[in-house]
């Protein structure tokens, strides 16, 4: 299939309003004509004309995979998709736009989204209705920053981006400040310049990708507190369209035109439930390293970390060595792209089974980290909350260099930044700050 090219395009606005009952009148005659006259069909009629008609000649984005479009807090006119598509396919097939679609590698799930743009009979339409003189419009773009979705189990291996329902949920003084400190830092990181730089060799140098209009979010789960209410308290990771790019490809990513060094959060997890419980990281060294006594040699420790990390998420020691399992060793069909490190861990972990079973693993690992212990086999509710802790971190991070007009970018555990500010993400990193917005 040949790659669509990438265009840039206006996102679907779905707060943009017209208060003027003529506008309406101008829409009602229009679905008339092209047959979408069902009220919910109106309705998404409604919010494609004001986009295209805002976006003039400019393309929008036009998304025609099957995902809701969320509730008021995401949605405030109620679109639904089934609507959208009707009012889309109406004016697509009277003339009234054009359209390019998309596509989506299922290797690496990258890809396009559907394009559409108003031609020239729609543009007359607009200059017809007068559309130009009305003062009631409402262009605010409204942008929504902190993301509840509902809980649903994860596949490590599935690169796709879940369909994930939206919830709604009531803004308190956290959420407030949380959605003023990401709209800050989207704002630095939408000013610089973020590229991914590639050398043929001959030793010149080019752009294989850069980013541009980017709307970074904090996406939380959720899980009700014993009173019922809903708390922005487990999730909450920030993904990046970087966070796609392997680490060889993001040796070469540069910010501002200047080289970058990536750093990474030691033992992150772990260490955030220690200063949970002890007000410290884990005192004595690296928190996954085991041995096997009787051989004197290390345990892979990419095993000791998956394993812990399985038991902070799963009830019982079974559910997560079934869990470890699955994730050195998918099933069958599984199309296995994984990095040559992945391989390497996978190779490191069956070796590591002939000399111990990962139960007794597990065993271990609950004796290394007594003080903690209320923490592991309690289920995916505390396996959220952990990841909270350390999304957490991550974010105070974030925030304390876009107070100084830095611009930093994570890959979950991770920080990218020029190579001038090393020493400066060294030191927040060693720091261990909880998040703090005020």
């Amino acid at each position: 299939m040949a790659k669509t090219t990438k265009i840039p395009a206006n996102s679907l606005n779905l707060f943009i309003n017209n208060s003027d009952e003529k506008v309406e009148q101008d829409i009602i005659s229009l679905g008339n004509e092209i047959n979408v006259k069902r009220k919910e069909s109106r309705l998404a009629l409604k919010v494609l004309l004001y986009n295209f008609y805002a976006s003039g000649k400019k393309r929008v984005i036009t998304p025609r995979d099957k995902k809701p479009f969320g509730s008021e807090r995401y949605n405030p006119h109620g679109m639904g998709y089934k609507a959208y598509i009707t009012a889309l396919q109406g004016l697509l097939e009277n003339g009234y736009i054009d359209q390019e679609l998309g596509y989506k590698d299922k290797k690496t799930w990258d890809g396009v989204s559907t394009t559409s743009w108003a031609k020239r009979k729609l543009i007359q339409y607009f200059n017809d209705c007068q559309w130009s003189e009305n003062p009631h419009w409402n262009f605010k773009y409204h942008t929504e920053y902190v993301l509840l979705r509902e809980n649903v189990k994860r596949d490590r291996w599935d690169k796709r981006r879940k369909n994930d329902k939206l919830l709604d949920y009531k803004d308190s003084d956290y959420s407030i400040k949380l959605r003023k400190a990401l709209k800050e830092y989207n704002e630095l990181i939408n000013q610089s310049q973020i590229q991914v730089i590639k050398t043929n060799k001959a030793g010149v140098e080019s752009i294989s990708r850069e980013f541009n209009n980017l709307h970074l979010t904090r996406k939380f789960i959720q899980h009700a507190s014993n009173t019922g209410e809903v708390l922005l308290s487990y999730g909450g990771r920030m993904y990046a369209p970087w966070c796609d790019l392997s680490s060889i490809q993001r040796k070469h990513i540069r910010i501002n035109g200047n080289k970058t060094i990536e750093l990474d959060l030691e033992a992150s997890a772990i260490n955030m439930v220690y200063l949970q419980m002890t007000g410290k990281r884990y005192p004595e060294g690296d928190p996954y390293h085991l041995e096997f006594e009787e051989l004197g040699a290390e345990i892979p420790r990419e095993s000791v970390k998956r394993l812990t990390n399985m038991m902070f998420n799963n009830e019982t020691m079974k559910a997560a060595v079934m869990a470890l399992e699955s994730y050195f060793n998918p099933s069958d069909n599984f199309d296995d792209n994984r990095s040559q490190k992945d391989k390497k861990d996978m190779k490191a972990y069956n070796q590591m089974k002939n000399f111990i079973s990962p139960s007794q693993l597990g065993q271990m690992i609950l004796e290394k980290h007594q003080l903690i212990d209320k923490y592991f086999l309690q289920g995916k509710k505390v396996g959220d909350l952990i990841l909270c802790y350390e999304s957490d971190r991550v974010f105070e991070i974030i925030r304390r260099f876009t107070q100084e007009n830095i611009p930093v970018l994570t890959v979950y555990d991770s920080f990218i930044v020029e190579e001038k500010h090393q020493d400066k993400l060294m030191e927040l990193m060693d720091r261990m700050y909880p998040l703090s917005l005020v």
